[in-house]
C-alpha cells in the first residue's frame, strides 16, 4: 500500500533506479607534460586492451593533449592534470575501466608531483514523474518567490570527511521526445595525495585507484540516503 504521506514518485522507486552514466579520474600535478600522451604511449602502457579504436583524430600538443577512443572512453592531458574520462547510457554492468587506467598512467609517469586525485561520478535517475520534484522540495525552504517568480534552486552539498571531501550537485533535465525527464547528480571526491616521497604518494595514488569501485558504491549509497529517495541523512 501506497504510504499517504509520500508522493507516487516516492514509493515508485529507490536508490536500485539510479544508473551510473560517467566517471572519470583525475590526477592533479604541480607540472605535467601533456606532450607524451598519444595512441602510442597509451597502448604501450595505459589501455587495459589493444585492440579499442579510436574515435577521432588525436591531439597532441605542449599545452593540451586528448585521445578518444570509440568505447567512450577519452584521457586528456594538460599541465596541471591527467583525466581518465568514462560515458556511457549505463556503465553498471560494463564495468569502469578508467581507474586501472589511471593506475597505470601514474606508474608509467613516476616522476610527476602528484598532489590529488579526483573520483568524479555521474548518477542519473530517469522517471517520468520526476520533473520538477527537486524545485518542489527547494522552493519555499530557502528562497521563497520574487514578483510572482519562483526561483529554480540547483543545490551543492559539501561533505569534509576525515581522508576525502565529498560534493554533490543535483540538475534537473526536461523530458524530451525519446527521454522521460531525469535528475543527474554529479559528484566529486577529492582526495589530498600521501606520502613524504616519491615511492610512496604513487602508492597511495595506486590504492585510490584500487578502491574507485568502493567510492561508487559510497556514492550511490550517499544519494540514495538523500530526502529524494527516503528520510533518513546521509554520513561520512
Amino acid at each position: 500500500m501506497t504510504d499517504p504521506g509520500k508522493s507516487d514518485f516516492e514509493s515508485d522507486f529507490d536508490a536500485s533506479s539510479l544508473s551510473l552514466v560517467g566517471v572519470s579520474v583525475v590526477a592533479v600535478a604541480d607540472t605535467n607534460n601533456p606532450s607524451i600522451l598519444n595512441p602510442d604511449f597509451l597502448r604501450e602502457f595505459v589501455l587495459p586492451d589493444e585492440s579499442w579504436a579510436l574515435q577521432d583524430n588525436p591531439i597532441c600538443t605542449p599545452i593540451h593533449a586528448r585521445v578518444s577512443y570509440s568505447n567512450g572512453i577519452s584521457v586528456q592531458s594538460s599541465p596541471k592534470r591527467a583525466v581518465f574520462e568514462q560515458n556511457g547510457d549505463t556503465l553498471d554492468s560494463a564495468g569502469v575501466a578508467v581507474a586501472e587506467m589511471a593506475r597505470r598512467y601514474v606508474r608509467a609517469v613516476p616522476y610527476v608531483k602528484y598532489t590529488a586525485v579526483g573520483v568524479n561520478p555521474s548518477l542519473v535517475l530517469r522517471h517520468p514523474e520526476s520533473a520538477g520534484t527537486l524545485q518542489e522540495r527547494l522552493r519555499g525552504t530557502l528562497f521563497p518567490p520574487h514578483d510572482g517568480t519562483a526561483p529554480d534552486i540547483f543545490p551543492k552539498a559539501i561533505y569534509a570527511c576525515e581522508d576525502r571531501h565529498i560534493a554533490v550537485e543535483v540538475f534537473e533535465t526536461a523530458r524530451s521526445d525519446n527521454e522521460d525527464p531525469s535528475l543527474l547528480f554529479r559528484g566529486n571526491i577529492h582526495r589530498e595525495v600521501q606520502g613524504t616521497d616519491r615511492r610512496a604518494r604513487i602508492e597511495h595514488i595506486e590504492a585510490i585507484c584500487r578502491g574507485v569501485q568502493g567510492d561508487l558504491d559510497d556514492f550511490r549509497a550517499l544519494v540514495g540516503a538523500t530526502d529524494l529517495f527516503q528520510r533518513r541523512s546521509p554520513t561520512c
